[in-house]
């Protein structure tokens, strides 16, 4: 399974059940929407909040993707493209909600290097509907 951020790779990163079930949820909601009132392009834009999560097993990061990633994590407002399952989603950061990206050591060092790697990464984004 491949996920794509903003072009920054992350392997076996999962998404939390609200992206993989939120749009379905919106679809429903916009059909019986349509029963009763017009709809005018991107009336309804919404949002669904989920997570990017690996575990203490999977989903190893390198220092230097969570450095990208911080980079781009830093940009208020800004939309990226999250490619998961050959779908395409409008995300942003989910500033508001500290940290935005967590991720643990598998070594504890003063100056880590590029190569270093971090488990239990959460990534917390919203995409807009």
């Amino acid at each position: 399974m491949s996920i794509t951020l903003g072009g920054i790779s992350l392997p076996d990163l999962v998404p939390s059940e609200n992206l993989r079930f939120g749009d379905s949820r919106v679809k429903a909601i916009f059909a019986e929407s349509r029963a009763y009132t017009p709809i005018i392009f991107e009336q309804h834009k919404g949002y669904v909040e989920f997570d990017l999560t690996g575990g203490p097993q999977s989903a190893w990061i390198k220092y230097s993707t969570l450095v990208s990633l911080q980079s781009i994590a830093s940009v208020p407002g800004a939309e990226y493209v999250l490619s998961y399952e050959s779908v395409l989603y409008n995300t942003r950061f989910r500033n508001w909600d500290q940290p935005v990206i967590e991720a643990d050591p598998l070594v504890i060092k003063v100056s880590p290097g590029n190569d270093d790697l971090y488990n239990n990464v959460v990534i917390r984004l919203i995409a807009i509907i």
